[in-house]
C-alpha cells in the first residue's frame, strides 16, 4: 500500500482567453463603470434639481433631461475609449472655438468655487 494518491486522468485545463475575448470583456467592464457612473451622478442631480425648486415632473423636463444624460454619457464613453451613438452627432453638429476667441464673460470658470483671494 503507497501513501500517494491518484489523481484522476481526465483534466482538462480551462480555455485561455482569447485577446479579442479579453478585449470585449474589457469594453464590457467600462461600459458597466460608466453606466454606473452616470446613473449615481444623474440620480442625485435630478433630486438636486427638484430640491431647488423646478418641476421635474413635466413630459418635456424629463425628454431634454433624458438627452443631457445620454450626452454625459457619451462624453464618458469617449473618455474611456468607447464608442457612443451620440458621438457621431456631437462631432457633426458641434465647432469647439478656442478659448482666446472668447471674452471673460463668455467663459466657463474652472475655479470651482474658489475664492478670487485664494
Amino acid at each position: 500500500m503507497s501513501n500517494i494518491v491518484k489523481f484522476p486522468n481526465d483534466y482538462v485545463p480551462p480555455e485561455q482567453e482569447t485577446l479579442s475575448h479579453l478585449k470585449k470583456s474589457i469594453e464590457k467592464n467600462k461600459e458597466i463603470y460608466v453606466n454606473n457612473v452616470v446613473d449615481q451622478h444623474s440620480s442625485s442631480l435630478l433630486a438636486n434639481i427638484a430640491l431647488s425648486g423646478f418641476n421635474i415632473d413635466k413630459e418635456e423636463f424629463m425628454k431634454d433631461f433624458a438627452f443631457t444624460v445620454e450626452t454625459i454619457r457619451s462624453s464618458l464613453y469617449r473618455n474611456m475609449g468607447l464608442h457612443h451613438h451620440f458621438q457621431d452627432h456631437i462631432d457633426e453638429s458641434v465647432e469647439l472655438t478656442g478659448m482666446e476667441e472668447l471674452g471673460d464673460d463668455e467663459q466657463m470658470s474652472l475655479d470651482f468655487g474658489k475664492k478670487e483671494d485664494e
